[in-house]
């Protein structure tokens, strides 16, 4: 038969069609389950588990997680520096330093 491009998220080794791991994220054509990068509000190695960014941070997809600044707090799943906003007594935009209420 004809062979056939490897779709978008999902991988095919040696003429193998298999899914990305849950929570990841590849391009048509991939070839290896590192080509798996976890998407944005999940991290973790490519081509591995992805698991849900941990609340007080964002994480913008593959392996990173970003603290959220000091006195700033986000939910577990964010995806951008935008969820972090200030806690309580505590005022600024939000992603951006936070400045104490007077």
């Amino acid at each position: 038969g004809a062979c056939t491009l490897c779709p978008a998220d999902s991988y095919c080794a040696s003429g193998t069609l298999s899914v990305c791991p849950d929570h990841a994220a590849s391009v048509s054509g991939s070839d290896n389950v590192t080509d798996c990068r976890c998407k944005a509000g999940f991290y973790g190695e490519d081509g591995r588990e992805c698991s849900v960014c941990p609340a007080k941070s964002y994480c913008e997809g593959g392996n990173s997680v970003v603290s959220c600044g000091e006195h700033s707090e986000s939910p577990g799943g964010s995806k951008s520096s935008e969820a972090c906003t200030c806690e309580a007594g505590w005022y600024g935009p939000q992603g951006e330093a936070c400045t104490l209420c007077e």
